[in-house]
């Protein structure tokens, strides 16, 4: 009876012994060098709950996403360096500027008459005016195989043509 409450003891002895040692904490890989202060690139990274951006060194930003996974929480993201035009310096904090969203209207183009020939990747040859192939093209800026290209006027006048 005295072995058994020995045995007994020592498993729970080694089982709190077990729980109290704790994983060792992650070294965080990518702290910031010498080579990497001096270096002059730039990311940005907005909080969206403030539109705060903050422009800062790539190594900066992998100790600071270190230091966050380590208090268990989520890493800061890398935005568009545009986003950042209002902070001045290499580092630092600033509002965020306003991203410009490209309109592909032209007002000058109202009511223009077909006057060109245009072909699509796929072959097919299109009368269209300059303005509408202008929109179309920065409608699809994105996609390439949907860009429409200039050809002579000639070309389109010798087989039937799709008039827009």
């Amino acid at each position: 009876m005295f072995k058994l409450t020995i045995c007994c003891m020592l498993i729970v002895v080694l089982g709190a012994a077990a729980q109290v040692v704790k994983k060792p904490t992650p070294v965080c890989v990518g702290r910031c060098t010498i080579l990497d202060l001096k270096r002059t690139t730039a990311v940005c990274t907005r909080d969206a709950r403030t539109n705060l951006c903050t422009k800062l060194r790539p190594c900066r930003l992998r100790e600071r996403n270190c230091a966050l996974r380590k208090l268990g929480m989520a890493p800061l993201r890398q935005t568009t360096l545009r986003q950042c035009a209002n902070v001045q310096g290499i580092e630092g904090t600033a509002r965020c500027a306003p991203i410009k969203v490209r309109s592909c209207i032209d007002k000058s183009c109202i009511n223009q008459k077909p006057n060109s020939c245009w072909r699509t990747r796929d072959g097919r040859k299109l009368w269209l005016s300059i303005c509408d192939a202008r929109r179309v093209n920065c409608v699809n800026r994105k996609r390439p195989q949907l860009q429409l290209v200039r050809l002579q006027d000639i070309k389109c006048r010798i087989k039937p043509v799709i008039t827009a």
